[in-house]
């Protein structure tokens, strides 16, 4: 006989997060939600998670696509709490807080996370989308890998005597590390495995719209100058001021700028005007910290010194020069890309550094002294 005034107890459902894309962000929402009281589908168009920062290593062969990447459904061996679904979202129905997938399959969620991932801007270049080939997937760096192959098979058969040039378009760290290693692998591969090829008929270009504005100052027209200015601080203020809304909206949130320490140089010569625009950033750091402190925005500004491949390769090529750069390094090394750098940036975004805002960080193992 039941006691009708005792309540019938029902099984409580967890909160449903779901996750799309299993990139960085997507992995690292997760990592956060181990622990947490919900359960989470992770939904990615592909079975696994790929290592965006080697790209560049599978493109130019020197890596096998497998090297780069990682199972995602292996991830419940490690947080139970977390299931994946193949699948590409087509719809979202934010009122019934429903996914509309490919084939008729739908999700619903309590709580959803977007972290699709980015694709190339081609920024209205006639002929960029046509016949570039970008470098942000696993599949994209394999066609750039089978172009290069095939054209360099062709070289050998027919166009012994013909030049063949590799333009590389974009001068930050992804396009100055395929460059480097396009001709790393012109003059020290080649010779091996092409050897009916003439390297000096191989040529590497990389396109940059600035040229990094170093050398003297004199050397330098307003048009140079103004180009790290527009790279730089201009940016920085287009990257703020969009991301602003959406983290007023969600009650706050973390930027942090990146700068470097060329303004507090030891020898500044033909550092000026990159520090100029570098030093920008910081004090847009600053002014958008004490006008958005208010809204529980935090920013800050590191100001790294990281072991990226082409540092790698620079400190291959130049021993005697690196051993006396690590000599100005209280620490004596340049830090490891995800140990030293991205800990430090995941700390700084951490509650424990809530109170920590508008201020310039420098990762380098302690070479500068801003003050």
């Amino acid at each position: 006989m039941t006691n009708s005034s005792t309540p019938i107890r029902t099984a409580r459902r967890r909160p449903h997060v779901v996750v799309v894309g299993g990139g960085f962000g997507g992995l690292t929402t997760i990592k956060a939600l181990g622990k947490s009281d919900v359960d989470i589908t992770l939904i990615d168009r592909h079975t696994y998670n790929q290592f965006h920062p080697l790209l560049y290593q599978v493109a130019t062969a020197s890596l096998n696509p497998g090297d780069i990447t990682w199972f995602l459904r292996a991830i419940r061996s490690r947080q139970k709490n977390v299931k994946f679904l193949k699948g590409i979202v087509l719809t979202i129905d934010h009122d019934a807080k429903v996914l509309g997938l490919h084939g008729g399959v739908t999700v619903a969620y309590d709580y959803l996370v977007l972290a699709n991932g980015v694709t190339a801007n081609f920024f209205g270049t006639p002929g960029a989308e046509q016949f570039a080939l970008p470098l942000y997937k696993r599949s994209q760096a394999l066609a750039v890998r089978d172009r290069l192959f095939a054209y360099l098979e062709e070289a050998a058969i027919n166009g012994q005597d013909e030049d063949l040039r590799i333009i590389v378009v974009g001068g930050g760290p992804t396009g100055v590390e395929t460059a480097g290693a396009f001709a790393e692998f012109r003059n020290e591969s080649m010779p091996v495995t092409y050897p009916e090829l003439d390297r000096e008929k191989i040529h590497v270009t990389l396109v940059e719209a600035t040229d990094g504005v170093l050398g003297p100052l004199l050397s330098l027209d307003d048009e140079k100058f103004m180009r790290g200015i527009i790279a730089g601080p201009l940016a920085t203020f287009r990257f703020m001021r969009a991301c602003y809304p959406h983290l007023k909206a969600r009650g706050g949130g973390d930027i942090v700028n990146v700068a470097t320490s060329a303004a507090v140089r030891w020898d500044g010569a033909n550092f000026g005007a990159y520090a100029a625009a570098k030093q920008g950033i910081r004090a847009l750091t600053r002014a958008a910290a004490c006008e958005w402190g208010r809204d529980g925005i935090r920013v800050n500004t590191i100001a790294p010194h990281a072991r990226s491949p082409a540092l790698e390769r620079w400190i291959n090529a130049n021993p005697n020069e690196a051993s006396e750069f690590f000599k100005t390094i209280p620490l004596g090394r340049i830090g490891d890309c995800e140990r030293d750098i991205g800990r430090a940036v995941v700390a700084l975004v951490g509650p424990e550094m809530r109170y920590l805002t508008g201020a310039t960080i420098p990762l380098d193992g302690g070479q500068a002294y801003f003050g």
